[in-house]
């Protein structure tokens, strides 16, 4: 498609047909289609004579004046080329010509030509007389390739999905002429989009809680990474954070256990901070609960108990299980095939609070503190019961995730540095 100039009124042959022909007579084409202004249009029927066997259509512009407005010229050009492609004209066998017209002609169909994932431009140049005109007979078409803009483009669009924590999208953006999104990349951006596809795989793996995916998602990329945006480029903490997560030590040993709990609660804080971020509040009320219970499991794995296989005479719980029935208060539950008890949340509180655990109290009256949001959590759609159970606003739930933090920094100085490393998965505060 070619835009339709003026040329000169006195030499029009050689002002404007010859040259227009000669972009048209370099390649073989199914079709032209000539986009003149209203006063150009006469010209346009003149070259449409001239061009031979090949089909052409005159699409000129709607109104008189429009040529000298960009805005119309583009809505024009770019509704122009979307009825091509709607007619199944696939957009990399489209070459826009943008010599001819007026600057804001050729300005619009090549924003258009963009627009529409157009590969290839065309203009003609040569040897310019006094006024500025392409001397006649000097012509010679150059063409311009729009896909490492497009490409450049399409990383932009990239690195906003991945400041959003849509590592998902930002992947399938990122795939080859395959995806949805399909375009081959440039060869000078192939290797920088590989990279940004090999960590969006480990956010992605990092965020659905799946650490050994990451971990091996991250092994994979060797260093392709190392040419990355700072703010995407995953650091050594980061690998060895990802590490720990996904090396979970034996159950029975209570010490490695607990410490390994301690580790899982941070990431889940920050996963939960991220799904508040964007406003999936029943997601981060069940992470919050989860926090809340693991806070107690790791507490009890401290001091040699499993809240999951609790051997049912040891002394302590026997005793406590008496105070339990005369209080006419929930027993533990039972693990039928090993006979041990089960502790839920609140009554793993409880049994902390008989062994004189200090954050005991803390635990028991977090649910009363917050208007016992978190208790909520099982009567959730999402768990036993049929309808949204989170607040409907952010600042409630906020306030719920800080007073987790609180007590996971009461438990464990580590929990600073470990929420830091959890939170390197946020890249919203990042320009």
């Amino acid at each position: 498609m070619l835009t339709v100039g003026t040329g000169h009124a006195e030499d029009l042959e050689r002002s404007l047909i010859a040259p227009m022909l000669k972009s048209v007579e370099q390649g073989e084409w199914e079709r032209v289609v000539l986009l003149p202004s209203r006063i150009t249009e006469p010209s346009a029927r003149q070259l449409r004579e001239r061009i031979g066997d090949v089909a052409v259509d005159i699409r000129p512009l709607p109104g008189r004046g429009l040529e000298n407005n960009a805005d119309d010229c583009f809505g024009h050009f770019d509704a122009v080329l979307g009825d091509l492609v709607e007619r199944g004209v696939r957009p990399e066998r489209i070459v826009a010509d943008f010599t001819r017209g007026t600057k804001a002609m050729s300005a619009a169909l090549v924003l258009a030509a963009v627009r529409r994932g157009v590969p290839l431009l065309r203009y003609v140049y040569g040897e310019r007389d006094p006024r500025g005109t392409v001397v006649a007979e000097t012509e010679l078409v150059g063409e311009i390739r729009t896909d490492l803009a497009t490409a450049r483009r399409r990383l932009d669009l990239v690195a906003g999905l991945m400041r959003h924590g849509d590592f998902g999208a930002a992947i399938s953006v990122l795939s080859d002429s395959e995806g949805p999104f399909g375009a081959p990349w440039p060869s000078s951006l192939r290797d920088e989009a590989a990279a940004l596809r090999g960590v969006a795989r480990v956010y992605a793996a990092w965020d659905r809680l799946d650490y050994g995916g990451a971990l091996r998602a991250m092994d994979g990329l060797g260093t392709a990474h190392d040419g990355l945006p700072a703010e995407f480029r995953p650091t050594d903490g980061v690998r060895d954070w990802l590490k720990s997560l996904a090396a979970a030590p034996e159950r029975s040993d209570k010490k490695a256990w607990a410490t390994w709990l301690r580790a899982l609660a941070c990431d889940l804080l920050a996963n939960a901070e991220r799904r508040l971020r964007d406003r999936h509040f029943e997601d981060a009320l069940l992470r919050a609960y989860r926090i809340l219970e693991l806070i107690g499991q790791f507490r009890l794995f401290d001091k040699g108990y499993d809240s999951g296989s609790i051997p049912p005479d040891d002394s302590v719980v026997a005793k406590f299980r008496g105070e339990l029935e005369k209080g006419r208060s929930q027993d533990f539950g039972r693990d039928p095939k090993t006979g041990n008890l089960t502790a839920p949340r609140e009554l793993a509180a409880r049994l902390l609070k008989r062994l004189e655990d200090p954050l005991a109290p803390e635990l028991l009256q977090f649910d009363h503190r917050h208007a016992a949001k978190t208790h909520r959590r099982n009567r959730s759609v999402l768990i036993h019961g049929f309808t949204a159970q989170a607040p409907a606003e952010e600042k409630p739930l906020r306030a719920v995730l800080e007073d987790l933090e609180k007590l996971l920094v009461a438990d464990d100085a580590c929990a600073t540095g470990n929420l830091a490393l959890a939170r390197r998965l946020d890249f919203s505060g990042t320009p």
